[in-house]
């Protein structure tokens, strides 16, 4: 089981919300979002679960399509909250509500980030073959992600670069070390020594 944070989180920020009939409830959703991940971000987990609950409950009321990512980053913080507090069908379920909001123009760091939920999901609840077709998926979307970066290392600045280097390193480290561990229980050992080789080469 993979131990600690997954730092991918800490990068994510909550713009200003837009000017519609809901700002109302997209200022009170930033608000206990910011709370919620600045606990999620401290490992305060018991103080998490609270928090990013009142924000997912703030979330839903968000229907517009326009706020799919809110409710996605909402999703994603009662998922890792309830997978750091061992609660495997808890995190399951919420990290397949948060994967309903995946779509073609969500960020693909953001889809890297969902998939890597599902996968620790369904290997916290006991379901190792679906976690690692998940891990599969991850692995797809990361190399997919990595390859967009790639076209903006001529015109980022050296503060942009190395902050998406450091996310796109945890992230594969993350997918890596879960994908081992699950090849394990699978006892697919072979394929998990060549996964672990891959990545010293």
């Amino acid at each position: 089981m993979i131990t600690g944070s997954i730092s991918l989180m800490n990068g994510i920020s909550f713009a200003d919300s837009p000017k519609t009939g809901m700002q109302a409830i997209a200022e009170k959703y930033y608000q206990e979002q910011k709370e919620c991940a600045g606990f999620d971000n401290a490992e305060k987990y018991a103080e998490a679960d609270a928090a990013c609950q009142k924000a997912l409950a703030t979330a839903n009321q968000l229907t517009d399509s326009l706020y799919d990512d809110e409710r996605l980053f909402a999703y994603h913080f009662v998922s890792h909250v309830a997978y750091k507090l061992n609660r495997g069908t808890e995190a399951l379920e919420d990290a397949r509500e948060e994967i309903k909001f995946v779509g073609d123009a969500t960020p693909l760091r953001n889809v890297v980030i969902s998939r890597l939920d599902l996968a620790r999901a369904y290997d916290l609840s006991g379901q190792p073959t679906e976690a690692e077709a998940e891990y599969q998926n991850a692995e797809k979307r990361l190399a997919a992600w990595k390859q967009e970066s790639q076209g903006y290392e001529k015109v980022d600045d050296q503060e942009r670069k190395k902050s998406r280097a450091e996310d796109f390193a945890r992230a594969t480290t993350a997918i890596r070390e879960g994908h081992v561990n699950v090849l394990c229980k699978l006892h697919r050992d072979a394929e998990a020594d060549a996964l672990e080789k891959a990545a010293k080469d």
